[in-house]
């Protein structure tokens, strides 16, 4: 999560968050809109809990791991003069099982159409992150395709049953 509550903390140039745990319960029966909705509910209940700082607790040697999602929003961006700032998502860190991180992609170079302190919107980059002592990389192409068709059936077909996407 962001660990960001106010717009002050939202527009200001850091690396400021928590890692908080996001359970869902999946009927198998409901459809990809359905899991949308439960999923925003859980996530804003999640971020209630964003005022603690910290993240998990280290898991135990041995312990099962899960995939992550870091979803990265960035706020205005900030001017110096004429300069204009940039953001540019760093590694995350070590990679436990598979990660999988989304944010805004760069617009192309000479892109018209700004807004002087917002970034002008340009596509969704998602970026599958491995552990390679975990998977090689066919594993990690594999996971991709498969979430990119996933994603492709669910967006056809939103309200049907989560087992007929799978």
């Amino acid at each position: 999560m962001t660990a960001r509550r106010s717009r002050a903390e939202l527009d200001t140039p850091a690396q400021l968050a928590n890692e908080l745990p996001l359970r869902l319960t999946v009927d198998p029966a409901a459809g990809f809109t359905a899991l949308v909705r439960h999923t925003a509910t859980k996530v804003r209940e999640a971020l209630r809990h964003q005022r603690h700082r910290g993240a998990l607790p280290p898991r135990a040697p041995g312990a099962p791991t899960a995939p992550q999602v870091n979803v990265m929003t960035f706020g205005t961006l900030p001017d110096f003069g004429s300069c204009r700032a940039v953001c540019r998502p760093w590694p995350t860190g070590l990679v436990a099982d598979i990660d999988l991180n989304a944010y805004r992609e760069a617009p192309p170079a000479g892109a018209g159409g700004a807004v002087p302190g917002r970034r002008p919107a340009h596509g969704l980059r998602l970026e599958f992150r491995a552990n390679s002592h975990r998977y090689g990389p066919d594993d990690v192409a594999r996971h991709r395709l498969r979430f990119l068709e996933l994603l492709g059936s669910a967006a056809g077909r939103p309200d049907r049953p989560l087992a007929g996407l799978l």
